[in-house]
Parts: C-alpha cells; structure tokens; sequence
C-alpha cells in the first residue's frame, strides 16, 4: 500500500470512529432534550409521536405560533400607536383599539386567531398583566416552562445550527458565521456575572440584526424569490454535577436562546 493511499485509509479509521461518538453524543442530547419536556417515562412514547402523520403539521403549527409572538412583540415596541410618549410599548388591554387583540390582527389572518395569539402571550408569560392592562415582560420571547411551542422552537434552534455547521465543512460558498468560546474555567461565583453579561452583549446584537434585517424584509411576490436567513445566540455551561438537581434547573433556564429573529418590513420612512 502506498503512503498516500495509507494515509487516506488512517484519515477514514480516524473520522468514522469519530463519527460513531459524534452519533452516540448527538442522540444522547436529543434524548436529553425531550425528557426535559416529556419526562424520563414518556422517551419512548414521544419516539412514537414523532412517526405519526400528523406530528408534521403539529409541529409547523407550535413554530408558527412562536413566530407570531416573536413578530408581535416585535411590532409592540415600534408601531406607533402601540407607543407610550416616552417611545415604550403602551400598556393594552385584551380587546378594544388599541389592544392586544387589534395587534395580533396585524399579524393574523382571521380574527379566531388573532384571539389565540393575545391570548398566547398572556398563557406563555410574554406579557404581564395588572388591572386589565397588559405590558410586555420583555422585548424579546425568552423559551420557559416546557410545553410544545418551546420544544418546537428548541428542535428548529439545534437543527439550524448543525446544519450551519454541516454547510461550511462542505466548502459551499457563501460560508456561514458561527463561533464559540469554549472550556474556559470560570470561578462559580462569577457564573451570575458571565450570565448577565452575555445577555446584555448578546441582546445588543441581536436587535442590531433584527433592525437591519427589519429594513431589508420583503414579502408577497418579492418573498417568493427570496431565502430565509436569521442569526442565533446563546451561552452554554458545562453539566453542574456538584450543585444537585435544582443548582442544575436554575443554570439551565437561566441559559436559555433568544427569540426568533422574524421581523415585518418597515418602510423606508420609519426604517
């Protein structure tokens, strides 16, 4: 055998033994995932789940859903007449003009739905109430509790980035950007501090993208030739195996993505 062909077989031992780890550590954090949000008794039957016919359409819908909330609280802090004097987002009530209803119509397409969107921003926590008035709780729609809308929005998340990933090692250009900062070792105590940091940092970015996206949107007929693009960010800890089960729920929920960056356009005179 020759030494360049010993070569590319020691190169093909080497990235298929990897690749057999790479596998077994992809569906460990799979399985992971959805036994945060179906429990360690329901793995096998989510696997289930996922082969029925309808899973699909379920599944489009609960990310659909998240989409709309991303774009309502989106046109909540830059729509006019949503607009305190002072440039924050109005408190609103459930129904009337202005409301929470009158804003999911500009997203909506029926008036049913239009109601289950306001409704879903009060039921998932993206808007808080008092006196029958609803303020957002943030700018941005921040994953919680586990229920299907999040488990949806986690999946498209995670398979976004492997395939970023998969892109740019098959050398297909235009390369996509993805960094990390990785294993460095911090003090525990200043594990609070990082957070904080990194979701000033980080939301500073993202709106920065999600502005200039925001002037650049197209839809209708000019959506039809069009490709979706976005950005995503997020900070990772290594498993806290010394601080017990609830040190470890703390860490997790505390670390959790960003919003989906889905912005209407805006015309050039508000841009």
């Amino acid at each position: 055998m020759s030494q360049n062909r010993r070569r590319k077989t020691d190169h093909r031992i080497g990235i298929d033994s990897v690749a057999e780890f790479a596998r077994a550590q992809l569906i460990r954090a799979i399985d992971e995932l959805l036994v945060a949000f179906v429990g360690p008794s329901q793995r096998r039957k989510s696997r289930v789940v996922r082969q029925r016919s309808t899973s699909r359409v379920r599944f489009e819908s609960e990310h659909q859903r998240f989409r709309d909330i991303a774009e309502l609280l989106t046109l909540w802090h830059s729509k006019d007449e949503y607009l305190a004097t002072d440039g924050s987002p109005r408190p609103l009530p459930m129904r009337g003009k202005p409301s929470l209803s009158s804003l999911a119509e500009l997203i909506a397409a029926t008036p049913q739905r239009a109601q289950q969107l306001a409704s879903d921003l009060v039921k998932f926590g993206f808007a808080d109430g008092s006196r029958g008035l609803y303020t957002p709780a943030r700018r941005s729609a921040v994953l919680g509790s586990p229920s299907a809308l999040n488990l949806a929005y986690a999946t498209v998340a995670a398979t976004r980035l492997l395939r970023t990933i998969a892109h740019n090692v098959t050398s297909a250009p235009p390369a996509l950007y993805e960094r990390q900062l990785s294993d460095v070792i911090i003090r525990r105590e200043d594990l609070p501090v990082f957070l904080r940091f990194v979701e000033g940092q980080a939301q500073y970015l993202v709106d920065s993208i999600d502005d200039w996206l925001a002037r650049r949107g197209v839809s209708g007929r000019a959506a039809e030739n069009g490709i979706a693009v976005g950005v995503g960010a997020f900070a990772w800890t290594a498993p806290d195996t010394k601080s017990g089960a609830k040190g470890r729920q703390r860490s997790r929920n505390a670390i959790l993505p960003r919003r989906s960056l889905r912005r209407p356009a805006r015309s050039p005179s508000k841009a």
